[in-house]
């Protein structure tokens, strides 16, 4: 049996090569794979874990692409408050994390 580790891996991984291709099918394929790689993070790490907040970004990333920005928010919101309660507000990640959060929704 693959541990939640080692799924969220693959589906991180795979997310993120499907919404590199960019076009409609890959997006929606980006899509579920991004949610299977969030159900399996917070199987293995909880669901304040800092290692999501990749899944959480690439989620809303491929949401708003598809238009869906109510269903982006949420996800994108939960990646900040990840980050600042795993991290300091003023981390350099924190701040570069705000920083591409704001890109997505330009």
């Amino acid at each position: 049996m693959v541990d939640s580790t080692e799924s969220y891996d693959r589906a991180l991984e795979g997310a993120g090569a499907a919404a590199a291709r960019g076009d409609s099918d890959s997006i929606e394929q980006a899509t579920t794979l991004y949610r299977k790689a969030l159900a399996a993070g917070e199987r293995g790490r909880g669901s304040s874990d800092l290692s999501l907040v990749p899944a959480l970004t690439g989620l809303g990333a491929v949401l708003l692409q598809q238009g869906l920005a109510d269903e982006a928010a949420p996800a994108l919101a939960r990646a900040v408050a990840i980050a600042e309660q795993q991290l300091r507000a003023d981390n350099p990640a924190v701040v570069i994390l705000l920083y591409d959060v704001t890109r997505l929704h330009l």
